[in-house]
């Protein structure tokens, strides 16, 4: 319709292309450098060569002018160069031209140290993604299921303490800078040179106030937060009546008036350290001035540290628990504070003291909860006690039950002197929020404490602990909140919950209807006819006096330990015993029998004496043990089901008969004998499990193919780690929808040594999992072993491969991520920053 003259038109990639977008940019370039030779000024130009001098060499055509580039990047490209320039020409100042290492390197301004690997990290770990120290208990290679006080949770590679650090946040630099030995060089030099690293000044100019504030870009709130000024000065509940040994979080430093200027009072080197540390941490954790001072304060306390302004270790394992917990639970920074030491009694500002919001509450009551220092007689019926204790249940949300608040005195009666005091106070309200915090009633918690690391752990609940700053024992008050917080996210994961575990370990008092507790009974009755058989001090007649104190090294009676030894070494006992083999397991029991000696006592010449004297004995102890052991076979075999395999039978008799050698003279014998019912014909209905009685019933004749610490040859115990294990065997089921025989067929290849090399045994795993060989044979460079032959292990590849799914990162970058030092840069976090970062290009 309208004719074009083709001969005049060119694409705009075309050099004649004289009204491009990039023929413009280029006009529109050369018409400002001509308007820079033009007008007149007092000031010397500033020129686009000094402005920006990589236009002059930019290139400028169709791509780069359609490219999209995020102005970020042009920001960071403007700046890169000018600060490399500035690093260049000052080489004698800064040790690297490379930008990146200099922001890692400096203190100051207070922004500083920057780790660009570090920021990668948070930023690709965001979200709904585990963080940094929360994959390493991810995918922690021990569980918290030894029902003993353990710190190994949460261990990969680094000791599980490095994970807590790195859930704080911090980037190594930071770390190193905020923990590292406090400055002691109080000479002049000595000043100079901590002020002009960390604050860019001199030591006597940062005394004038209002300079320090220019330096540290402090405000005026700021500021007084800082040295507890105006609004922010701690004043002393009214409700605490007596001198208390719990002070204000203070840090200790005067602003006083000089010649009508204000002068911060610094009398030495390390009060300035001291400050800076903690204007800096507040700045990178946004946590205001009051808490955090009080954060600081009372993990130092719960530490025992001196000063109670020391950042350490210990600081940043809090920090990193908290913040953890703070993701997963509704818990502030002054709660958690509270609960790792005291409860504050200072009020700032128009805030109540946390003791006062806590226990004296104008809609609850009309008269306060006072701190005196009394005696609290928490069983008395006295008025004044009584009432008391209304006022703590009901500031607390519990009752007044033997279940509740009850079991909290009883507990606080065992590890403390209860007094109207802080620390009871404060013990009571880290029980109750600590049970709130996790869902759980009050003796729940206990319970769960007490399943995990026994009565060591409860007392951490009561009054809580910090091991030594860097040190990775023993367990303490933050090892034991992330122990809790798996145990309670295991039971909403498996669908189950602390008293169904409780009633399968029977750890709850004898039911008349609990049919596990019935099967027990026979066994509790063949145990006492045990005793009857044992040999009578008559049959030792040739004893001297010397050897019946020797005997008393023993931790059991002599009759008890020829028992002992008989029924380890013959499970099922025959007519001729070989009494050479007998010699060597007296000897081992001895050995294992023996109470603490006197230093200057040597074992085994103790080994061998008592071996000596008890041997003689064994022929006598043998003969009179075999009717016991024949009638208990034969009871045993009656009561066996016809379509049993003779295997099941035999491991449940000698199961049976080394149970009740391990408890003969035992206090508590119902604990050794309670294995007994994992090998019963009905086990798996006696205690509600998951899995089918064929399964377990395979577990109970390879016990190593559950758990690879167990030997082939071992009997399976009734414990915390067997139940989770079975759970994980039905979960990898359901999760990977297996069939159980494709399963065990699996787990009977992988332990027959003699078949198949580890590549086709990784293969065959790969095909279960639906995950690529490469990838678990890159995890199992990480272990100790080849081939994933038990549950346990095939538990940990399975965590390892839904971390990889949650993260998107690779086995080995996973397994990186693991091994990263919470206080040492190195080419770890480089390789790691850039591959979280490249999951999301």
């Amino acid at each position: 319709m309208f004719p074009q003259d083709w001969n005049n038109v060119c694409t705009p990639e075309s050099l004649a292309a004289i009204d491009s977008p990039a023929a413009y940019l280029r006009a529109l370039y050369m018409f400002a450098r001509e308007l820079e030779n033009t007008g007149k000024g007092q000031l010397p130009k500033t020129r686009l060569a000094q402005r920006r001098p990589s236009l002059m060499s930019m290139t400028v055509d169709a791509q780069a002018v359609n490219e999209q580039v995020p102005l970020l990047n042009l920001v960071n490209e403007l700046l890169h160069g000018d600060i490399r320039k500035h690093l260049i020409d000052n080489k004698d100042v800064y040790r690297s031209d490379v930008v990146e290492e200099a922001l890692a390197e400096q203190y100051y301004p207070l922004q500083l140290p920057f780790s660009l690997s570090h920021q990668q990290c948070l930023l690709g770990l965001g979200g709904d993604k585990p963080m940094l120290g929360e994959l390493s208990y991810a995918i922690s290679l021990t569980l918290p299921l030894s029902q003993q006080p353990s710190t190994v949770y949460g261990k990969v590679q680094q000791e599980s303490y490095e994970a807590q650090r790195l859930l704080a946040a911090l980037s190594p630099q930071q770390q190193s800078l905020i923990t590292a030995e406090m400055a002691n060089d109080d000479t002049p030099q000595g000043r100079n040179r901590l002020a002009r690293t960390c604050l860019g000044s001199e030591f006597e100019l940062l005394k004038s106030l209002p300079h320090f504030m220019a330096q540290t870009e402090l405000d005026d709130e700021h500021m007084q937060a800082l040295f507890c000024l105006g609004n922010f000065t701690p004043l002393l509940s009214p409700h605490v009546v007596t001198p208390l040994t719990a002070v204000p979080a203070r840090v200790g430093i005067d602003i006083k008036d000089k010649d009508t200027a204000p002068v911060i009072d610094f009398v030495n080197v390390e009060q300035l350290d001291r400050l800076q540390r903690i204007i800096r941490l507040q700045r990178w954790t946004n946590i205001p001035y009051t808490e955090i001072k009080t954060f600081v304060h009372c993990v130092a306390s719960a530490g025992a540290e001196v000063n109670t302004f020391t950042i350490n270790d210990n600081t940043l394992r809090a920090l990193g628990v908290y913040r953890y917990l703070s993701q997963r639970y509704t818990v502030s920074v002054e709660e958690f504070s509270a609960m790792v030491h005291h409860l504050s009694v200072h009020r700032v500002g128009q805030a109540p003291a946390l003791y006062d919001r806590v226990y004296n509450s104008d809609r609850l009551f009309n008269d306060a909860l006072t701190l005196d220092g009394s005696l609290f007689k928490l069983d008395a019926r006295d008025d004044s006690d009584l009432i008391a204790v209304h006022k703590v249940c009901a500031s607390l949300g519990v009752l007044n039950t033997p279940t509740s608040f009850g079991a909290m005195s009883q507990r606080i009666q065992q590890y403390l002197t209860p007094k109207k005091d802080l620390a009871t106070f404060s013990s009571f309200y880290r029980q109750a929020r600590l049970a709130r915090l996790f869902g759980l009633s009050v003796l729940d918690m206990y319970q769960l404490a007490e399943l995990l690391g026994g009565t060591d752990y409860i007392k951490q609940l009561v009054s809580p602990s910090l091991r030594a700053s860097g040190s990775n024992a023993p367990a303490d008050f933050l090892d034991v909140l992330m122990q809790m917080d798996w145990a309670v996210q295991w039971f909403s994961d498996a669908g189950t919950s602390l008293q169904t575990v409780r009633r399968q370990l029977l750890l709850d008092a004898v039911e008349a209807e609990n049919g596990a507790h019935a099967y027990l009974q026979p066994f509790i009755e063949h145990l006492s006819a045990l005793e009857t058989y044992a040999l009578p001090d008559e049959s030792f007649p040739t004893l001297s006096q010397g050897e019946e104190e020797e005997l008393k090294k023993l931790r059991f009676t002599k009759s008890h330990v020829l028992i002992k030894t008989i029924l380890k070494t013959y499970p099922v006992l025959p007519e001729t015993a070989d009494l050479e083999r007998l010699h060597k397991m007296l000897k081992k029991s001895v050995k294992s029998y023996l109470t603490p000696l006197n230093q200057d006592e040597d074992q085994d010449k103790v080994v061998e004496r008592i071996t000596s004297i008890l041997s003689p004995y064994l022929t006598s102890a043998y003969t009179q043990l075999l009717p016991w052991n024949k009638q208990l076979v034969s009871t045993f075999s009656e009561h066996s089901t016809t379509i049993e395999s003779s295997l099941i039978i035999d491991k449940r008799i000698k199961n049976a008969i080394q149970s009740m050698a391990v408890a003969l003279g035992q206090k508590d014998s119902k604990k050794a004998l309670k294995h007994n019912v994992l090998v019963a014909p009905n086990a798996s209905s006696l205690l509600a499990l998951s899995v089918r009685s064929d399964a377990l019933q395979t577990f109970v004749l390879h016990p190593h193919w559950l758990d690879s610490s167990n030997g082939a040859e071992n009997f399976l115990k009734l414990s915390l780690n067997t139940l989770y294990l079975l759970q994980q065997f039905q979960s990898l089921l359901v999760h990977y929808r297996l069939n159980e025989s494709d399963l065990l067929n699996y787990l009977k290849r992988v332990n027959d040594k003699s078949a198949d090399n580890e590549a086709e045994l990784i293969v065959h795993l790969s095909g279960l999992l639906g995950w690529s060989a490469s990838e678990i044979t890159a995890l199992l460079k990480n272990t100790a072993y080849t081939r994933v032959q038990s549950i346990t292990q095939l538990d940990w590849v399975a965590r390892c491969h839904r971390a990889c799914l949650r993260t998107g990162l690779s086995a080995s970058v996973l397994l990186t991520v693991t091994n990263l030092n919470s206080h040492i840069p190195g080419p770890q976090w480089t390789q790691v920053g850039e591959a979280v970062m490249a999951v999301h290009a």
